[in-house]
């Protein structure tokens, strides 16, 4: 399968290495603090590693009045940002673009 789909592309200024874009799906693989756990960043690994370009992160707080389920991604303090920030290093450098 060839075309456009496979190749690099530029999106303002992230550079993706293809035009897949996986949409957020809520996995409830955080942990009960909503902080990533060894699940969510395999997860979110075997996505990158298995071709897409581009992963948006599911539903994720930004302050726990903002918490709607179990196990949902937190980032409302300072170490659940540490951890969000964990899966997505080594893939960024060599694999997907996450946002």
């Amino acid at each position: 399968m060839g075309g456009k789909l496979w190749e690099p592309f530029r999106l303002g200024r992230m550079e993706l290495r293809n035009r897949i874009v996986m949409a957020p799906m809520v996995t409830r693989y955080a942990s009960d603090d909503g902080c990533v756990t060894e699940r969510t960043k395999n997860y979110y690994e075997a996505r990158a590693r298995g071709g897409v370009g581009l992963i948006i992160v599911e539903a994720t707080y930004v302050h726990r009045n903002g918490w709607a389920f179990a196990n949902q991604l937190g980032i409302s303090d300072d170490l659940s940002l540490i951890h969000i920030s964990e899966p997505t290093r080594p893939l960024y450098i060599s694999y997907a673009v996450f946002c």
